[in-house]
């Protein structure tokens, strides 16, 4: 039976997907920034995939909060959305204190005074969107049904939307004077993260299970003993960028339009289990990054792949 074409696999969206990947590799490879920088990052890569979303879709005509939840409810599957919403990452988003606010609902209030106490009705009033997502994940908890499953990714959408306006109008998210705003910021970027990260594995289906080999762990090569207990399937397939050597060792780097180089793709659902142990066994010199990965005869999908730090 031939797999459906997912969306964001279409030629059309392409130039997009691998822009938000790069946004993606960004914060997990930018040491110098902080937690709201990572964040930034993160939400520009979801910026491109709605946007994306929104061509593919023949929905351009969409607003971005419409766009947003139009990708969860949507752009996900509907047996990857139950996967989500199980993940330990949204029931912290819906459980954070002190609730994220709307300062949008903040500005358009007399009550509303910079760097002085909020009055409590004001702030329950400009909660109210972290308060349904928290209501909204309670109600699937105790009653997990399709129609739950969906109000639940609504709410996330237009929480996770909240939170991205926050950060890109400067007024980040700050509760008030009596918590340092700079902290703040970070802990609710930090919380943030992770939900954003799940996300993407969510909508890429689950790029954690594969890794692109183009040296020595591949089967038949030298240091293919790391890997081979690991159980799981392996495939052809191609990837673009360059490829030379860093003494005897070959050196990708992720670059295009680029070359087509052949890679071996390894599929294991226990790779997550693995990472740190490969991560150590590259070394300084490689990052993992996900790139987008084209196999012998397949749809181009999501992939982890080794890339050399430096230049090349």
């Amino acid at each position: 039976m031939r797999r459906e074409l997912e969306w964001w696999q279409g030629k059309e969206v392409r130039g997009e997907v691998e822009r938000a990947l790069s946004y993606i590799n960004i914060a997990q490879y930018s040491p110098n920034e902080d937690e709201v920088a990572w964040c930034s990052y993160l939400f520009n890569a979801l910026n491109t995939l709605w946007t994306a979303h929104r061509r593919a879709a023949n929905a351009r005509g969409a607003s971005d909060s419409q766009a947003i939840k139009d990708v969860l409810t949507v752009g996900i599957p509907q047996t990857r959305q139950q996967w989500f919403h199980e993940s330990p990452s949204v029931d912290q988003v819906a459980t954070f204190e002190p609730r994220i606010l709307n300062h949008r609902t903040l500005n358009e209030s007399a009550q509303y005074k910079p760097n002085r106490p909020i009055p409590t009705a004001l702030a329950h009033k400009a909660s109210k969107e972290h308060r349904q997502l928290a209501e909204a994940v309670a109600k699937w908890k105790s009653e997990p049904s399709e129609e739950n499953q969906v109000a639940l990714l609504v709410k996330l959408a237009t929480m996770l939307y909240r939170v991205r306006s926050n950060i890109a109008h400067g007024e980040k998210t700050r509760f008030g004077p009596d918590l340092d705003k700079a902290e703040r910021d970070r802990q609710v970027c930090a919380i943030t993260r992770p939900v954003l990260n799940d996300l993407f594995e969510a909508l890429f289906n689950f790029p954690a299970n594969r890794l692109a080999v183009y040296g020595t762990l591949a089967p038949g090569e030298v240091n293919y003993h790391v890997i081979a207990n690991i159980p799981g399937r392996w495939q052809q397939g191609w990837v673009r960028g360059v490829l030379r050597r860093i003494g005897p060792y070959p050196a990708f780097q992720w670059k295009l339009p680029g070359k087509q180089i052949p890679v071996k793709v390894f599929y294991s659902s226990q790779l997550n289990l693995h990472w740190v142990g490969l991560d150590r066994f590259e070394g300084s010199s490689y990052r993992r990054i996900l790139c987008p990965i084209e196999p012998a005869g397949g749809r181009v999908l999501v992939a982890n792949i080794y890339e050399a730090k430096l230049s090349i």
